[in-house]
């Protein structure tokens, strides 16, 4: 798979910007996250692959699934724990940054209204 180069000139706006490293997007909790909050109740699956050439994010399609895809509890209790641990810290996240953004903004996430 190609990466994408993008020229600081091209999109002068992504330069200001870091990338979150891969590993940490994998490993706190935020694919967990968009999948129980946003992707699995639509019936959707985020899936990363790690790949030699790096990341790959896919969507899986579940829509014919009746209920949706869920996680299954866990048995390994140590796996049970790391899955506790992503969910409170990007919790505790999205009331530290959600705060500010609400008294920055006047909203968490954006009123569609506004996308018009």
């Amino acid at each position: 798979m190609a990466r994408l180069k993008v020229r600081c000139s091209d999109v002068s706006w992504l330069c200001r910007f870091g990338y979150m490293d891969e590993e940490e997007l994998l490993n706190e909790g935020y694919v967990l996250e968009a999948n129980r909050q946003f992707f699995h109740p639509l019936g959707l699956q985020l899936v990363a692959q790690v790949l030699n050439e790096g990341l790959r994010l896919r969507v899986l399609d579940r829509r014919n699934m009746p209920g949706g895809p869920v996680f299954e509890p866990e048995d390994d209790e140590e796996v049970a724990r790391g899955r506790r641990r992503k969910i409170l810290r990007v919790g505790a996240l999205w009331e530290t940054l959600g705060s500010a953004r609400l008294k920055r903004r006047g909203f968490i996430v954006q009123p569609p209204e506004q996308l018009f």
